[in-house]
């Protein structure tokens, strides 16, 4: 039961962190063109992009991942909920002064996205098995 608990409060609070995560995303792409300092331009800003979603890809994943749901489907979700998002705030930027919509910064986005959805599912498949083999050798003791 207790594992059941903190598993739920670590998706709700992951979840949380996603959606505040989203929305600074969304403050960032709101800065007018001629606001942004000159490394949020040119070849840094893929590495904006990427890092941006690498997270964002990270929490999502981390917070559709349950016991009752295998690991790749969160994962799955994680991307396709951030490549979403991602598509999405590049609409919006076509919005805002200076800003415009680019294929090549959503792709960026997505790569980031897939890399935090493999990572995130790395590291909870890695606690499982730490887990399991604790549990293994306690009942070995016992």
């Amino acid at each position: 039961m207790y594992q059941k608990r903190v598993s739920n409060v670590r998706r709700i609070v992951t979840a949380g962190a996603a959606i505040i995560w989203a929305l600074c995303i969304f403050m960032f792409s709101s800065i007018p063109g001629d606001s942004l300092p000159d490394l949020a331009k040119g070849p840094l800003s893929y590495l904006g992009h990427f890092c941006e979603y690498l997270i964002l890809g990270i929490l999502i994943t981390t917070a559709c991942a349950s016991p009752n749901v295998p690991l790749w489907k969160a994962a799955l979700l994680g991307l396709a909920l951030a490549a979403f998002y991602g598509a999405v705030d590049e609409f919006h930027q076509s919005f805002v002064s200076g800003r415009y919509c680019d294929i090549a910064d959503w792709l960026t986005d997505v790569a980031g996205a897939l890399v935090g959805s493999l990572g995130a599912i790395f590291v909870i498949s890695r606690r499982k098995v730490i887990e399991s083999r604790a549990q293994d050798n306690a009942r070995k003791q016992n």
